[in-house]
């Protein structure tokens, strides 16, 4: 499998994702309800979409990660603080943050 694409999955309060996926490179995960924590082990994850409420995000050895897009309340300031320290290799960061501003 090479795209993952959860939409709507209500009763997930935490999503793992096994390292297994060896050829996993695009996942999205979408309007999750009550969702408190992804953690993702698969290593070769490219792109990664995320919208709903605010989880704890582990993206594991995110060396891979060129692009990745965040729509959820205060994500500038999880963004700004935490995940461009882990995803060294970002080359596109699409933020969508109703409600937030951040002065940087």
């Amino acid at each position: 499998m090479e795209k993952l694409t959860l939409i709507y999955c209500y009763d997930i309060i935490r999503l793992e994702i096994p390292c297994l996926l060896q050829r996993l490179s695009y996942m999205e995960v979408l309007d999750f309800l009550r969702l408190k924590v992804i953690e993702n082990k698969a290593p070769n994850i490219s792109s990664f979409q995320f919208a709903g409420n605010e989880v704890q995000l582990s993206l594991g050895k995110s060396l891979q990660v060129k692009s990745l897009k965040l729509h959820h309340s205060c994500v500038i300031s999880h963004a700004i603080d935490k995940l461009l320290s882990i995803v060294p290799n970002l080359e596109r960061l699409n933020i969508i943050s109703p409600h937030e501003v951040r002065h940087a």
